[in-house]
């Protein structure tokens, strides 16, 4: 995904302003909200989740996992009530360097896994940077039943940073398939273009795979590579507010960043 000059996505048709529009949930304060933490790079990866939960109110939420050549972008939006009753909102981004993120957990959930590995009906993504934990605790004992006594109690420390969810019964299988990286319709066009082989040979796009054979794809460099920003000048520093502006050319640019 581009981004303009001006911080706005390249056109409402990327498909990253389309999800978010979808979503329905505050499109503009969402996409303004990653224009600010995306600071003009370019977006290479892109998932977007929203949930709704129903308590004693309703109460909407929504993801946006955003990532460029250096850095994954976090963004989250809650519903927060006004005092005054009207409806309210609080959007909050987070950057974290591709350096910094220690593991990224995939599990596939499938049914009917005996037949060629089964459909894939659920996937959970897990990213971790060590910058939360989650700590559940319970009662230690020692094994003796009729022990009164007090012994404290033990846990697991584990890391928590974010865990993202998509089902095919409840997001539908597109968004299944886009958070894996791969939609069907780009699939159609790798084989299209000869990008796609089984057994040596080139595929089209409607063949079927047998039990025994053996598949090549080949994943082609994207057209625009990001450009690394460099010899940013920083004017101002302060409560977490910073100032910057980009070099010449291609075009003046000066970027806030909430920290």
């Amino acid at each position: 995904m581009k981004w303009t000059a001006q911080g706005r996505p390249d056109a409402a048709s990327t498909l990253l302003a389309e999800e978010v529009r979808r979503a329905g949930y505050y499109p503009e304060l969402v996409l303004g909200t990653l224009d600010v933490a995306v600071a003009g790079e370019e977006i290479v990866v892109d998932l977007v989740q929203a949930e709704t939960t129903f308590d004693d109110a309703v109460h909407r939420h929504l993801t946006v996992l955003a990532l460029t050549a250096s850095r994954l972008i976090i963004v989250h939006v809650d519903d927060v009530p006004r005092e005054d009753g009207r409806p309210g909102a609080v959007a909050t981004s987070e950057a974290v360097p591709i350096a910094r993120i220690s593991s990224v957990s995939l599990t596939r959930g499938v049914r009917e896994p005996a037949a060629s590995g089964g459909q894939l009906t659920e996937v959970t993504i897990a990213i971790c940077w060590g910058a939360v934990r989650r700590l559940d605790l319970e009662p230690a004992t020692c094994g003796d039943p009729s022990c009164e006594a007090e012994h404290g109690l033990t846990g697991i420390s584990m890391p928590d940073d974010i865990v993202m969810r998509v089902a095919a019964g409840v997001e539908g299988d597109a968004a299944l398939a886009r958070m894996l990286g791969l939609s069907r319709s780009r699939c159609a066009e790798l084989a299209g273009e000869g990008h796609v082989l089984i057994n040596g040979v080139a595929a089209g796009k409607s063949d079927r795979l047998g039990a025994l054979d053996i598949i090549e794809v080949t994943i082609p460099e994207p057209e625009n590579k990001p450009t690394p920003v460099t010899d940013m000048t920083i004017f101002f520093s302060s409560l977490g507010v910073r100032i910057m502006s980009l070099p010449q050319p291609p075009l003046p640019l000066t970027i806030l960043t909430l920290r």
